[in-house]
């Protein structure tokens, strides 16, 4: 059972999380009505005023990675929305992206005694031309999106990596990479996405690809 606390304002949901989260319960899901200084993949700036806004702590299951992205593009499914996953997290419909996630990890020495979860979408338009956003209400996106995490958080891996691979983006596109230009082959049964050129084989394990690295 997910137990949702609110706030007025945070700097980010995902920072305050980790210096608090041994306040609190396993599935607390924090979120704030205003982030001023929310943090994507290294570390950019993800500021919210009319935007969801939160992050799941999980102190009993560690879920995968690819469960968060899955959970998105169920939910905004369950909503009427064909969304797909850009590898490894990002969220996106007709190519723009409407969401974000990223996952940390809490540890105490060398044990990892939390993941976190921390979760942006769009609910407002934006002036980046590659973003978008979904008009409806933030409690009934968040209540889809904890619903899903009910469902799928108890699937195996290997149903995970199929539903994964129905929802993926970059498969049999190129990708631009300092070295040259790969072909994006299919997503591997640890969630790792394949890349190939000229007979050589690549496996990306935490990368980013951006949707400007992409092309048909």
């Amino acid at each position: 059972m997910f137990q949702q606390y609110v706030f007025d304002e945070l700097e980010s949901t995902n920072d305050y999380l980790k210096a608090n989260y041994q306040q609190y319960q396993d599935k607390s899901v924090i979120v704030a009505k205003t982030q001023t200084k929310g943090r994507g993949r290294f570390d950019r700036v993800w500021e919210s005023a009319q935007d969801l806004t939160f992050s799941i702590l999980f102190k009993t299951a560690k879920p995968h990675r690819i469960i968060a992205p899955l959970v998105i593009v169920k939910a905004l499914e369950s909503l009427g929305y064909q969304a797909m996953i850009k590898w490894p997290n990002d969220v996106l419909i007709d190519g723009k992206k409407v969401c974000g996630i990223l996952i940390e990890q809490c540890y105490l020495g060398s044990n990892c005694q939390a993941i976190i979860v921390g979760i942006g979408i769009n609910l407002s338009p934006k002036q980046e031309r590659k973003a978008c956003f979904v008009n409806e209400r933030l409690q009934d996106v968040l209540d889809a999106i904890l619903n899903e995490y009910d469902t799928i958080m108890h699937l195996d891996q290997i149903s995970l990596v199929q539903m994964y691979r129905q929802y993926q983006y970059v498969v049999g596109k190129k990708l631009q990479l300092d070295d040259g230009i790969w072909d994006v082959v299919d997503i591997s049964e640890e969630g790792y996405l394949q890349i190939e050129t000229q007979g050589k084989k690549k496996v990306l394990t935490s990368e980013e690809v951006t949707l400007s690295q992409l092309y048909e």
